[in-house]
């Protein structure tokens, strides 16, 4: 019988490792999503307290208000034509994204790092650059 308790035991943790996993990687697939569709709304959800940022144009931390408005700015003068993804990668407590942008200005390098915790998908940095 205890045999089949460590084997309950075991299957039990390995599917929870999956469930977290995944939820990590749906935190970078949203934050990704809401780049692409240039949904500044979608993204400030995903904002909490200060986060960096690093625009043509604007390099600092802000304000989840100041980052709004720097990134609905950014969204209006660069349309967003695709989002080519090349990394995303993950571990407990942090979780990123790395790729190309093209807009109608150009095409930039994407990085985001994305916190998580407790399940829930705090967005640390974005840096767009040429």
């Amino acid at each position: 019988m205890t045999i089949f308790k460590k084997y309950i035991f075991l299957t039990f943790l390995v599917l929870l490792s999956t469930v977290i996993d995944t939820s990590a990687a749906n935190c970078v697939d949203a934050v990704s999503r809401a780049f692409e569709k240039g949904n500044v709304s979608e993204l400030a959800v995903l904002i909490e307290g200060n986060v960096s940022l690093s625009l043509p144009g604007a390099q600092a931390n802000y304000s989840k208000a100041q980052a709004e408005m720097i990134l609905q700015d950014f969204f209006k003068k660069n349309d967003i034509r695709q989002l080519h993804i090349h990394r995303k990668g993950d571990n407990k407590y942090t979780s990123f994204v790395i790729g190309q942008v093209v807009t109608s200005k150009g095409t930039y390098k994407l990085y985001i790092s994305v916190k998580t915790n407790d399940q829930n998908c705090i967005v640390k940095e974005i840096r767009v650059e040429k």
